[in-house]
């Protein structure tokens, strides 16, 4: 899968804590020297005007179950709500939108702040929502996962659940039988789709998006990992990182 670069730097991962990783889906776009093949490297977002494009596709919005996952580490901008990882119009719970990864800087209506919220859409036009601490200036693993069939929406914080719900946003539409919402629109990452854009502020590594519903021990086993979709993984778009094997 290829990516769209637009308005980003990249550059070298000097904070300890994570695998290595490559930003394999950018390095092209980049011009990338196969001098840095062995240098992990991240996405710096700048809060201003940085931020990645995928386009859309099958894989990237699986209705019936999908994980999407990510290690971040978020700083405060110059909006309260910013958006991490993004398949959506941002407008009105009924419009074009999939998914979105926030993070949230200080407390508003929706709930505290030095926090991660994601959100799915669904196609029966209503949304459902799950939130855990996420401070900031710290790197955090995070993954959120929606299964149809079992009717539940969890989000894991480095590998371990942090949260989950069965019902919508609403609390008394039960999401078994749901679906994730499709919509054309590009996954982006560190901006929204139209004004304001809710630019992100800080750094990312390692997105992957699996159309399948990952349990914790999955997502635990793997996080530290650098992964090849090739090798017996087929149910994965990594939009950042992915050579090697776990």
């Amino acid at each position: 899968m290829n990516a769209h670069q637009s308005h980003k730097r990249i550059q070298p991962r000097s904070i300890p804590r994570l695998p290595q990783f490559l930003l394999v889906a950018l390095m092209a776009a980049a011009s990338i020297s196969p001098a840095l093949a062995d240098t992990n490297l991240v996405l710096s977002l700048d809060g201003n005007s940085g931020y990645v494009t995928v386009p859309s596709a099958a894989d990237l919005q699986n209705p019936s179950e999908i994980t999407i996952e990510a290690w971040v580490y978020p700083q405060r901008g110059n909006q309260n709500n910013t958006l991490f990882i993004n398949k959506s119009d941002n407008a009105i719970a009924t419009s074009s939108r999939s998914y979105e990864m926030q993070w949230v800087a200080d407390a508003d209506s929706a709930g505290p702040g030095n926090s991660v919220r994601f959100i799915v859409f669904l196609s029966s036009g209503s949304w459902a929502v799950v939130s855990a601490p996420a401070p900031e200036n710290t790197w955090l693993h995070i993954a959120g996962c929606f299964s149809s069939s079992q009717g539940v929406l969890q989000l894991f914080t480095n590998g371990v659940i942090a949260t989950s719900t069965t019902t919508d946003a609403g609390g008394s539409t039960p999401l078994t039988g749901t679906l994730l919402r499709q919509t054309t629109l590009p996954v982006r990452l560190g901006r929204g789709d139209v004004a304001p854009y809710y630019y992100a502020r800080g750094l990312m590594d390692e997105v992957r998006i699996w159309s399948a519903a990952r349990t914790q021990a999955e997502i635990a086993g793997s996080m530290s990992c650098r992964l090849m979709p090739s090798g017996g993984r087929s149910r994965v778009a990594c939009i950042l990182g992915c050579l090697g094997t776990c």
